[in-house]
């Protein structure tokens, strides 16, 4: 009997354990419905997207004005954006702003201490009101095929 409510009891602590986990909002397992790629485009010019992004191969509409910033989106890379890292690009832009471009920004985008370390708030708007699920779907899909995977560099390890 004793054992069994030491079983119990160590059963009960890794449940509250795996359910106060941070990882517990990683996105593994994440899927999309297939999106239309063409009403994505239709959605990155609605949302003046093109305004402070391009988009690698994709001619686009001149922006009804130019943003202080412009960032290249797809083309090769050395690792393909998944669904979850488009998403969340979109969603909380904040999460994931370089080093390089924190670099460029002024202090007074970086709050009070100037912490290039920090997350900054992004000087993307905040779409989260205004932007529809089938929207957010379409151009998801519409930005992961642009993205290609550059090619494996073979390394020569010398000892």
């Amino acid at each position: 009997m004793k054992t069994f409510l030491i079983t119990v009891m160590v059963v009960a602590m890794l449940l509250l354990t795996a359910c106060s986990d941070p990882g517990a909002k990683q996105a593994k397992g994440f899927r999309l419905p297939p999106g239309d790629e063409n009403a994505g485009k239709g959605t990155f010019v609605t949302l003046n997207c093109h305004t402070c992004h391009t988009v690698d191969g994709v001619t686009l509409p001149e922006p009804p004005s130019k943003g202080q910033y412009s960032v290249k989106l797809g083309g090769k890379v050395h690792r393909v954006r998944t669904y979850g890292d488009l998403v969340t690009a979109i969603v909380h832009p904040a999460h994931d702003i370089t080093k390089p471009f924190k670099s460029t920004l002024p202090a007074e985008k970086l709050g009070e201490e100037a912490d290039k370390t920090k997350e900054v708030k992004s000087p993307m708007p905040d779409y989260n009101h205004v932007i529809t699920a089938q929207q957010l779907i379409d151009l998801t899909s519409f930005l992961h095929g642009r993205y290609s995977q550059m090619p494996q560099e073979d390394y020569t390890y010398y000892f």
